[in-house]
């Protein structure tokens, strides 16, 4: 699905090309520079927006005028459209630095390519210099450019939508590995240093992602003194003069590490303690905002095997440790993708890839995992794939429940099979019986006899089901089994009903798990105790089979009195 693009002019020639990618959570920005009859294109736009893209730059200047489109770096985001591109009628030069241009063409893009090695290099127009570019030593890989004539910075990844590098960008697809983190992720500042580096002071920031802002407000004029030039007009400022300029800087950055402080304190919020990763409730966000759009992608669930076990033997502690690194190897092998911590042991990687796509890279990765020896202990995972062509319903809530529901009945099935595999629809063993199978329902009630009838019964269906008369062991089944579904009398032995539900909800592994409950007497207050516990399906004895069945196949396939 191609993205809508909205242009916007930053200065005399100078054109900012908007899409919101990421399913509408993050807007990614692409520029056009005018020269005379020349133009420039900084990066490609990822291939999902690059047709808009193409469509949006003929609409400014016929395609046939770009000379260059300028890769700032090797994320998806800045050259996986380039082929597009060049489908599109471009013909010029790929300009890109030496890393970045053997990759893109070695996956297939035709050239001419520029090579950028040096420090500073430049292209022209019209025999004037109009972009310059600076090459870093600690940012290999990574151009930034400066076009003269405007005074814009180009500086890809660098800065936000505040034009400054935040602490956590771990989520910057393709480029997640520990060095890059390091380097760019650090509060320190790495956007002050690139802009010192430029002959000109800039007056614009233009990143890749969020809004561009002047340059003026992210550096006190106390940085660009060092230049030789500065707000002052690079007139030697009196003793007075200097100290107001620099009670203004110290005034503008105290306002910028405030805003900063902000952004970075509401990130936090959303992400998850032990991985850093974003958790479920962005997932959430993330995902119906991509299925409201009606985009295709796969929804990548990896489940870490084994880790109650290991919470079991050394303790809580060191599985969370376990989760961080795991967290960690995930990050380095996205694949381009977007990663979150689900719940529990459980990962969601969402890939902008078909399910046999998907199926190949994450096997991929099993086996690399399952090799890796960083680990204080062998870890394997076990990876569920729902693509979006799965899902089934009208609006974006149909299809999250109905993508709940794949997920934790592929997941049950690996974890029954004993783990360390990858599974879709269209594994070759993944047989009808197997997904009757993973439909686990526990039945708890105190009469035995009735237990064994309601067990019988849904045996005769889709069901794998199992029950028990006593309160205890019915907790110690659903820690081992996992049911999708949990039928109980109010009242059992040892702990009843209400007890247990109590006990469900504050399980991170069973809190999403649907109820229903059976009574001798269908009593306002135990009603209304029901509800309070997320009990929606109440049943008198006896309990009408069919009807009970139809409830449980609805709860199972939608699981809507847990979500």
């Amino acid at each position: 699905m191609s993205e809508e693009i909205t242009v916007s002019v930053l200065a005399d020639g100078v054109w900012r090309l908007t899409s919101l990618a990421r399913g509408g959570v993050l807007s990614v920005n692409s520029y056009l520079i005018k020269e005379g009859s020349s133009c420039i294109a900084i990066d490609a736009g990822p291939a999902n927006q690059a047709e808009s893209l193409v469509a949006a730059v003929a609409s400014i200047t016929p395609l046939r005028n770009v000379g260059h489109v300028v890769v700032l770096d090797d994320t998806p985001f800045a050259a996986s459209g380039l082929a597009a591109w060049r489908n599109g009628g471009f013909s010029g030069e790929i300009v890109a630095d030496w890393r970045s241009a053997l990759g893109i063409a070695a996956s297939g893009v035709a050239g001419p390519y520029r090579y950028v090695h040096k420090e500073r290099d430049a292209i022209s127009c019209d025999d004037t210099s109009t972009l310059e570019f600076r090459i870093f030593p600690v940012y290999p890989g990574y151009l930034f450019a400066y076009h003269c004539r405007s005074g814009c910075l180009f500086t890809g990844i660098l800065g936000s939508s505040m034009g400054r590098d935040l602490p956590v960008i771990s989520e910057v697809p393709g480029r997640s590995h520990r060095s890059f983190i390091e380097a760019f992720g650090r509060p320190g500042p790495a956007l002050v240093e690139v802009m010192s580096g430029f002959d000109q002071v800039p007056a614009l920031v233009c990143p890749r992602s969020g809004s561009c802002l002047k340059a003026g407000s992210i550096a006190g004029s106390g940085v660009w003194a060092s230049m030789g030039s500065g707000e002052n007009g690079g007139v030697e400022a009196s003793g007075d003069v200097t100290t107001l300029l620099d009670e203004i800087g110290r005034l503008r950055s105290d306002n910028i590490d405030l805003r900063s402080s902000m952004v970075v304190a509401s990130d936090a919020a959303l992400r998850d303690e032990i991985s850093g990763l974003y958790g479920r409730s962005y997932a959430d966000e993330f995902l119906r905002s991509l299925m409201k759009q009606d985009s295709s992608f796969c929804g990548v669930f990896i489940m870490v095997d084994k880790l109650k076990e290991l919470n079991r033997e050394a303790g809580f502690a060191a599985g969370d440790h376990m989760v961080a690194d795991v967290a960690g190897f995930l990050l380095e092998h996205a694949f381009g993708g977007f990663l979150f911590r689900w719940s529990g042991p459980v990962f969601l990687l969402v890939l902008e890839s078909s399910r046999e796509e998907s199926f190949a890279l994450t096997e991929g990765l099993r086996t690399t995992l399952e090799a890796e020896r960083r680990f204080s202990r062998p870890v394997t995972v076990s990876i569920a794939i729902v693509g979006s062509d799965e899902l089934r319903g009208n609006d974006s809530e149909q299809r999250m429940a109905s993508m709940q529901s794949f997920s934790r009945a592929r997941l049950k099935l690996l974890e029954r099979r004993g783990g360390n595999e990858v599974l879709d629809q269209n594994s070759a063993d993944m047989r009808d019986a197997d997904l009757r199978e993973s439909t686990l329902a526990l039945v708890m009630d105190g009469d035995s006899i009735s237990t064994d009838y309601i067990v019988e019964f849904l045996n005769r269906r889709e069901f794998s089901a199992i029950g028990t008369a006593r309160g205890g062991e019915a907790l110690e089944l659903m820690e081992q089994y996992k049911p999708e579904v949990v039928i109980a009398d109010a009242y059992l032995p040892q702990f009843d009903a209400f007890q247990i539900r109590a006990r469900m909800l504050a399980s991170a592994d069973l809190n999403r798990v649907p109820f229903v409950l059976i009574v001798e007497s269908k009593t306002d207050e135990l009603v209304e105790r029901a509800h309070s516990l997320r009990i929606f399906h109440v049943f008198e004895k006896p309990v009408p089979l069919l009807e009970l069945l139809g409830v449980v196949r609805y709860l199972v396939g939608h699981g809507v009195d847990v979500d």
